[in-house]
This record gives structure tokens, sequence and C-alpha cells, in this order.
């Protein structure tokens, strides 16, 4: 385990950095996606797989928070790197983490003034659950297809499941010793995969100083 000299503040001062990239992303989303809405009335689970796989597309490009859940409880153990994929995106942003993100740069969230369980308590729609299991599927995945924002996904929830204590809380100073190898390695290949100037990689830098 590493030294923890460094404080976890210097990553989660750099999420308000990652939150105005995320802004822009969002703008860009609402500008340029088209999603046919009558397409998610339909009940997912029963579609073929290639038809769930679409609508998982479509939930998503919607930012429908029920359409998104069901999408992704329809597709999740669908073979395939396609499916896979597709389920970790689904499963980011049901966790509510892009939210709080975007809620650091309006000041809604002093990331920096929050341990991480006052943090998750004063923001209880986040369910860090979706996330652990989003970062699980990203780590399965070919390296080569995951973007800057996947490897901070990934190993912000890997982190977190190695520092769940099992009672809601989580403890980065007591960590389970056997997910902490998995998310190290995660963290690891982050670190090379991310340009050293990125917001991304001093966030995932300080995540490395605690894993």
């Amino acid at each position: 385990m590493r030294t923890r000299s460094r404080s976890f503040t210097r990553g989660c001062l750099a999420l308000s950095a990652l939150a105005v990239l995320l802004v822009g992303l969002a703008g860009c989303e609402a500008i340029f996606t088209y999603t046919p809405l009558e397409s998610l009335q339909r009940s997912p689970s029963s579609l073929p797989p290639e038809q769930r796989l679409e609508y998982a597309r479509n939930a998503l490009a919607s930012g429908d928070p029920a359409a998104m859940k069901a999408a992704l409880e329809a597709i999740q153990n669908d073979p395939g790197a396609a499916a896979q994929y597709m389920a970790a995106q689904l499963g980011i942003e049901v966790s509510g983490v892009p939210q709080l993100l975007l809620d650091a740069v309006d000041g809604t969230i002093t990331i920096d003034a929050l341990s991480i369980n006052a943090f998750l308590a004063a923001n209880p729609g986040v369910q860090p659950d979706y996330l652990v299991a989003a970062a699980a599927r990203l780590a399965s995945a070919d390296p080569s297809t995951l973007t800057p924002m996947d490897y901070l996904y990934g190993a912000l929830g890997l982190a977190l499941d190695a520092a769940d204590q099992g009672n809601g809380t989580y403890d980065l100073t007591s960590l389970d010793a056997g997910k902490t190898v998995i998310a190290q390695a995660f963290i690891t290949k982050a670190v090379g995969a991310l340009d050293p100037s990125d917001p991304m990689a001093v966030f995932v830098n300080a995540l490395d100083t605690f894993v």
C-alpha cells in the first residue's frame, strides 16, 4: 500500500476542472443528439439482443433516469464487448456521479471540505454500487477502447470498492487487500494512458497515493 502523505484533497480539487469539461460535453450532447423518445416506451427486457443494445443507446442519449435503469437491467447480463461497455456507461450515469461533478462547478458541493462519507451523505441520490459495477466492466474492457472519462470513473469506482467498509461508509485508509490489487492495476493503466497535464490525470494520481 502506498504512502498517504499527500492529501486526497489534491485530487478532489481537480474535480472542478473535470466538471467544466463535463458541462461542455453535456452541452454538445444536448445540441447534436436526437433521441427517438417513442422507442423508449417499450419494455427492453423482451427485445432481441441487438434491439436491447439500441434501446440502451437511446436511453443513454435521452438522459432519462428511468429509461437508463430499465436499459441497464435489460443488457447487464448480455455477452459481448459492446453490451458490457454500454452497461458501464449506463451504470456511470445512473450512479449520479456525473451530476456531483457538475455540482462542484456551481458551488453546490464543496468537495475539498467534505470527507467522502459526508459527501455521499449530503447527496443521497448518488448510488456508488452502480459506479462500482461499471468500473468492474471497464476494468475488463479492452484498454484501447477506453476514453479518459472511462479511466476517471473506473479508477474512482474501483477505489470506492476497495474502500467499502460494508456498512455504507468508505475509508481510503482501510482498504480490502484483494480489491486493492484490482484497483491498483487499473489505476496504473489509467496513469499511463492519461496526459500528465490533464486534470483527470491529477485526480487519478491522487487516488494512486491511497490505493
